[in-house]
């Protein structure tokens, strides 16, 4: 896109019906929603779990795939346990973690290995020499995932590198800043990477696209299939589940030694998490939340050095403050803990359905190949 043209959110992207002589046959209740990944050979909903905190862990990964949502196992869990589930998940690392773990010598496993490369700027060349060096040593072995891609021109350079798949968008999805300046609205890259992809890279492989960062809901999902991606990450509306992972709070009173109430915040047992109300006007009314960190925030830094915060950090380690990087997202938000992951399919379910019927699809590839999209 030309310098100076305005530049669109998935918020200006509609898509249109198609009209009845072009509408396919149904079969009521026969909806498809999944996409098969020939990389793996396994079906799948076109869905990733982002990759944070508050969203992923070592413990709450199998519950995402079961029900069809792609996970990767983020840097702030253990390095030996993100090692082990690279066999059967991916798993994230950083480019040092990444040389360190596989790049020094050949890993020897029956199975395949699902690496996710964390890069702080997507069009690093050090990420692009490390890639080749990967998928050198290992080949097919190793899917490799990188990102996140900001500059539409970069995806040539995955391409050549040997990437398997490729996240698209700013590194702290909904978080992201633009305080610093740069910033690249997430429908016209998508729409632009997908031209590079159609002329550029023509004859070389292509990686998947995953787009993360600027989905709102589950049309925005089918708005991101229709321009082009391969699929979409999600992270702040699943912060929203009670199964997501990391602490919930729920605010109470607290009585000190003077008779004075003060506010606290106190952890909820994941017991009465997955016990207690699972409707939304009880799980409302009980007022849970959960901190939704960037992967770059203090809080997220000092987690990835070891200190359960970050006061705990610079209080303990003198060099803290050195070791500390800009940081590209907003403040943490607080996000109110309101639903479960069967609501959250239900949902989706019900807006797929309804958008299919829109243009007489029964699965995501025809719907994919026979709907149209216009800027609002």
């Amino acid at each position: 896109m030309a310098i100076g043209s305005k530049l669109l959110e998935m918020s200006e992207i509609s898509m249109i019906p198609a009209n009845s002589d072009s509408m396919g046959l149904v079969l009521k209740n026969k909806y498809d929603f999944s996409v098969v990944d020939q990389l793996l050979g396994i079906r799948s909903l076109p869905i990733f779990a982002s990759p944070m905190s508050s969203i992923t862990d070592e413990h709450n990964w199998k519950m995402w795939e079961s029900k069809g949502i792609r996970t990767i196992i983020p840097r702030t869990v253990d390095i030996n346990i993100r090692i082990e589930a690279s066999q059967y998940t991916f798993a994230a690392f950083s480019k040092d973690e990444a040389r360190a773990i596989f790049g020094q010598s050949r890993k020897m496993t029956q199975s395949r290995l699902l690496v996710c490369i964390e890069a702080a700027n997507g069009q690093e060349s050090e990420l692009f020499s490390l890639g080749r060096l990967l998928k050198q040593m290992y080949g097919n072995q190793m899917l490799l995932m990188g990102g996140n891609l900001s500059n539409p021109k970069a995806y040539v350079e995955y391409c050549k590198s040997g990437f398997d798949y490729v996240r698209l968008g700013a590194t702290s999805g909904s978080l992201a800043s633009s305080r610093f300046g740069f910033h690249y609205p997430t429908a016209s890259l998508l729409i632009d990477t997908i031209g590079v992809k159609t002329t550029a890279a023509i004859g070389l492989p292509n990686p998947k696209i995953i787009l993360d960062g600027g989905i709102e809901g589950p049309s925005d999902i089918l708005k991101a299939l229709v321009i082009g991606a391969d699929y979409v990450m999600i992270g702040r509306e699943f912060s929203r589940l009670i199964e997501a992972a990391g602490p919930v709070y729920k605010r109470g009173l607290e009585v000190d030694s003077n008779g004075n109430k003060k506010g606290v915040a106190k952890v909820v047992s994941r017991e009465e998490l997955l016990n207690g109300p699972r409707d939304k006007d009880n799980l409302r009314s009980l007022a849970y939340y959960r901190w939704y960190r960037g992967n770059t925030s203090l809080e997220t830094q000092a987690n990835l050095n070891g200190y359960s915060t970050f006061i705990e950090w610079v209080n303990k380690d003198k060099n803290a403050f050195s070791k500390i990087r800009p940081c590209d997202c907003t403040n943490d938000a607080e996000i109110s803990v309101t639903s479960t992951i069967d609501n959250w399919l239900k949902e989706m379910s019900d807006c797929f359905i309804y958008c299919f019927d829109m243009v007489g699809a029964g699965d995501l590839e025809y719907f994919k190949r026979n709907t149209k999209y216009v800027i609002v």
